[in-house]
């Protein structure tokens, strides 16, 4: 039997055929919107709750606050400390995850479906009641803190933070870094988040996503029990400079004194 031969790729096979499941679209009286996939194959179900609370709505002297907030999600709620509130989601097999991003803070929980009612009850509590002890916020902002030092002195970090700096104009929220500077960081405290709660996480203008082994009835419902009474909305979303810093090319060296290693970026503004 022959090798094959490595001179030349082998040819692409046939396109497989891929029909993606109905969305269910809803929306609460308080203004949520709900998309709901169900796909039985196992019984595990994902939800994803998607804020309009992203960094991109602050201005520089806030910066990092939308991020901050997001990790002090889990730190406890109202009724729970964060460690009951870890107990309680591993008590019902639940994982829990927060990411904030320049558009958006996200909330994704998954779960076995029989335990879903469980699970939207506690990502209701993380959203409409967390409690921001003095605690677990001292020790997220201390640790950003730490970590921006870091990036400080890193040749990626340096390099990222100053293409950035250089591609978005002067006051453009995408030309920082996302998790703030220590300036904007350091004043950060529970009354901080509390506030950035009450301005951004609210009904109209977010959206539940939920996938898995579940009716597009059953999440309604569920959604209405335990979101119904949430209500509010966001202001409407600031208008931001889409024009580049500049458009003449050019090269800029930044300087790392002692670095071992060098970093290249070459960019410009872009969908991204």
């Amino acid at each position: 039997m022959s090798s094959p031969s490595r001179s030349e790729a082998p040819p692409a096979g046939p396109v497989r055929r891929f029909d993606f499941p109905s969305v269910h679209a809803d929306v609460l009286d308080n203004g949520l919107r709900i998309r709901s996939v169900q796909v039985g194959r196992l019984p595990i179900v994902t939800a994803m709750l998607v804020l309009d609370a992203g960094e991109g709505l602050l201005d520089d002297s806030r910066a990092g606050t939308a991020v901050l907030t997001g990790d002090c999600l889990e730190g406890g709620t109202a009724k729970r400390t964060g460690v009951e509130l870890a107990e309680a989601l591993e008590t019902i097999g639940a994982g829990l995850s927060v990411g904030t991003g320049w558009d958006s803070t996200t909330v994704s929980l998954s779960c076995m479906a029989d335990r879903l009612d469980d699970a939207m009850g506690l990502l209701a509590e993380i959203i409409l009641q967390p409690a921001f002890p003095d605690d677990e916020v001292e020790r997220i902002r201390v640790q950003r803190l730490a970590s921006i030092h870091q990036r400080e002195m890193d040749p990626v970090g340096i390099a990222t933070t100053a293409s950035r700096r250089l591609t978005y104009r002067e006051g453009v929220p995408y030309g920082r870094p996302l998790g703030g500077r220590v300036e904007s960081v350091d004043p950060f405290s529970p009354a901080t988040a509390a506030g950035f709660v009450v301005a951004q996480y609210r009904p109209k203008g977010s959206g539940l996503v939920v996938v898995g082994d579940v009716s597009a009835g059953q999440v309604r419902s569920l959604v209405e029990t335990h979101f119904g009474e949430w209500t509010g909305g966001t202001e409407p979303r600031p208008e931001i400079d889409d024009e580049p810093r500049t458009r003449e090319r050019g090269i800029v060296v930044v300087h790392r004194a002692e670095a071992v290693q060098s970093e290249i970026r070459i960019g410009h503004v872009g969908q991204a």
